[in-house]
Order: structure tokens, then sequence, then C-alpha cells
């Protein structure tokens, strides 16, 4: 992923919300469903900041030169601010998200 300049990998099966550090970052977003084991954070973890247990969904939002991520809880309020980040590849070369937003689902 690395070789690939991706910015994002977001996966769902894991049932909490986190979004950790790193190239590629990772947004972990199964919490819609019970049960919710405790989410110890760790040296990368940008959210959540303390050991949680939050039902709830997180929201991207693209455009050409940026990347923002909220959490918000079951009933749709914000947890967290909104982080955002210009796509990880901008220090090498210009890029823009306009063109990387690639969905697989699995079949």
């Amino acid at each position: 992923m690395k070789q690939a300049q991706v910015d994002l990998y977001i996966c769902g099966h894991d049932h909490h919300l986190e979004l950790i550090d790193g190239q590629p970052r990772f947004l972990i977003s199964g919490a819609g469903s019970d049960p919710v084991p405790p989410l110890l954070p760790h040296a990368k973890t940008l959210f959540p900041s303390e050991t949680s247990r939050q039902l709830g969904f997180a929201v991207v939002e693209l455009d050409a030169g940026s990347m923002t991520i909220r959490f918000f809880d079951g009933e749709g309020k914000a947890i967290s601010k909104p982080f955002t980040f210009p796509p990880l590849a901008t220090q090498a070369k210009s890029r823009s998200f306009g063109s990387l937003c690639t969905l697989q689902h699995p079949r």
C-alpha cells in the first residue's frame, strides 16, 4: 500500500471506531451494533484519545485537496473533531483525492 501511495484503508469488521495514523492511515468503523469491546488507544491512535466503548459511525469527506474524517454516535451527534489531511503523496508529487477513490466489496 505504501508503494501505491494509498492514503486511507477503510475496514469495518471490528466492532469499534478508530483512526490510526500512518502510511496509509487506517479507519475502522464497525461500531454500529453490540457488543462494542473496549478499545485501548496506542501511540498512533488519533481517535479515540481514551478507552472507549462507543456505538457509532464515521463519515469521510473527500475533495481535490483534502480528506476529512469525523466520528458520530448512534444518534448522529458528533463525538470527535474533524480530522483533515492532505493527500499523503503531496510531498512527492502533486496529486488530488479526485482520482484516488476506489471502493471494493468482497463478492
